[in-house]
């Protein structure tokens, strides 16, 4: 009877150190899927970003083409107040393609347009003249980073300031870059300058941080893993990584500096990394 019960005991032990062998061998393999599968989610979400971001600079381009030069940034009233942002000139217009939806002859902040981001319904008109009844978000999809939960403002922007596509007294054409679109910035991800979409506020070139992801002020910035995603004036997209210096990142932002840094140098030094998006 004593053999049989150690027999018995035996056994269970067996089958128990079988059990907690297995499960220490599952948790092995979930620590080492679980980083994998966080890559994997970061690089899906990287890259609609990645598209997000070309989508609005090929609706600038549109704008550009339409018009004969970008539109201003920022334009201002007679005052010289803010009146109106880029952004909504390129949506719903050339992005969306729905019924005129801003009201641009009162400023950004007028009750009417402020509606548009305050989760006020709206009635839109359809092409066939049936009446529609929407909510908009307060970020259309297309200005925000896809990794942003939540986001209360635009994570998109462009530079403004003298020597950038965007001064503050006129407009550029891309025949006024003379550094080479390939060499100019067109559009940048940020999370530290993240203005409403309606509102006339960007990344300014005398108050921002000439560093990505900077912790000192407005910045290319974003939320994902080791840089920030940037578009340039050709419509290429790149992750610009934080070993770019402040004078590389300025010749970048300026039209005609005449600079000797090129950006194909800087993807060599891996500084820039160019993500491939349709």
């Amino acid at each position: 009877m004593i053999c049989k019960q150690s027999k018995t005991m035996k056994n269970y032990l067996t089958h128990k150190n079988l059990i907690l062998i297995a499960m220490a061998m599952t948790a092995g393999l979930m620590a080492l899927l679980i980083p994998a599968i966080q890559a994997e989610r970061d690089a899906a979400l990287e890259l609609s970003c990645a598209g997000n971001l070309k989508h609005t600079s090929q609706g600038l381009l549109n704008l550009e083409s339409s018009m004969r030069k970008l539109p201003k940034a920022i334009q201002t009233s007679s005052s010289g107040k803010p009146y109106r942002s880029w952004r909504t000139q390129v949506y719903p217009d050339f992005l969306e393609q729905l019924p005129r939806i801003y009201d641009a002859s009162t400023a950004w902040d007028s009750g009417k347009n402020m509606r548009l981001i305050n989760g006020t319904p709206i009635s839109i008109g359809g092409k066939d003249g049936a009446k529609a009844i929407v909510t908009l978000p307060r970020v259309p999809f297309c200005f925000a980073c896809p990794k942003c939960k939540n986001p209360t403002g635009v994570n998109y922007v462009v530079v403004t300031g003298t020597g950038t596509l965007f001064p503050d007294a006129g407009s550029v054409t891309l025949s006024d870059v003379s550094d080479g679109v390939e060499n100019t910035l067109l559009l940048v991800e940020s999370v530290t300058c993240t203005p409403e979409w309606i509102e006339p506020r960007d990344l300014d070139i005398r108050t921002m941080q000439f560093a990505v992801n900077s912790r000192n002020g407005p910045s290319i910035s974003s939320f994902h893993p080791g840089g920030a995603l940037v578009c340039f004036a050709d419509l290429e997209v790149f992750l610009m990584t934080e070993s770019i210096t402040a004078l590389e990142l300025q010749a970048l932002i300026t039209i005609d500096g005449g600079e000797p840094i090129r950006r194909e140098e800087l993807v060599s030094r891996g500084v820039l990394i160019k993500k491939s998006v349709d």
